[in-house]
């Protein structure tokens, strides 16, 4: 009687002890959850703060740009960032583009050409009260498995990567996946060799200029510039 009262008893206190451990992993769990929910909700909101970035409405106090030309401005800055200059034209003939000087520059009705060491052609739009600037990229096809070997002439379907970060993968369905992060649906202009992207949300539609070459896709993307403003505007 008595080994099997101690027995019983141990018995009872193995399970308390595994209640306890149950309870304190449960603990533990929830407070992880909330955690990753935290972080989550972080991330969401940091994402969101950077699109309110990206779609920085027009200044409605800006002078009108249409019908001038971006040599009518020393210096531009992306609209985003309104005092940081990206583009200037200088007194003495030469440009500079992103921290690279240029020797001499033209500008024509549709695009900027910057000369030296090396030469930088880039399409321009003003519209409204900002200027578009096209910046160009060389993209390549890449083979997925499964699928067949290349893209069939004179077609956009397929997957094409620049530099291992950004990407553009167009369905024969018509919809896209911009840096395999922004959906959407697409048409495209052959004449114009334009496409036009539809996004699900977040952005604006955006035109783009492509030209094909095999397995290679150049593409122009839009970029929204301004004049630039001093610190103290």
């Amino acid at each position: 009687m008595s080994y099997n009262f101690y027995q019983a008893k141990n018995e009872k206190k193995l399970i308390r002890m595994k209640k306890v451990k149950l309870l304190s992993y449960i603990c533990i769990m929830v407070l992880l959850g909330s955690l990753l929910v935290s972080c989550t909700e972080g991330k969401k909101e940091q994402d969101r703060e950077e699109i309110v970035i990206t779609l920085k409405p027009e200044d409605p106090n800006a002078e009108e740009l249409e019908g001038k030309k971006p040599d009518d401005f020393s210096s531009w800055a992306a609209i985003y960032e309104e005092t940081v200059e990206s583009l200037s034209f200088n007194p003495d003939g030469s440009a500079t583009y992103k921290g690279t000087k240029y020797d001499s520059y033209t500008v024509d009705d549709n695009f900027i050409t910057l000369k030296g060491s090396e030469e930088a052609k880039m399409r321009y739009v003003m519209k409204r009260k900002k200027m578009l600037l096209y910046d160009s990229k060389l993209y390549k096809y890449i083979t997925v498995a499964g699928t067949y070997d290349g893209p069939e002439a004179g077609s956009l379907v397929g997957l094409w990567r620049y530099d291992n970060h950004y990407s553009y993968e167009f369905t024969d369905k018509g919809t896209f996946y911009e840096d395999e992060n922004f959906p959407g649906h697409y048409s495209v202009n052959e004449e114009d060799h334009t496409i036009k992207l539809m996004y699900n949300d977040q952005f604006e539609d955006t035109y783009l200029y492509y030209s094909l070459d095999g397995d290679m896709l150049t593409i122009e993307y839009p970029w929204s510039m301004v004049p630039t403003k001093s610190e103290d505007q």
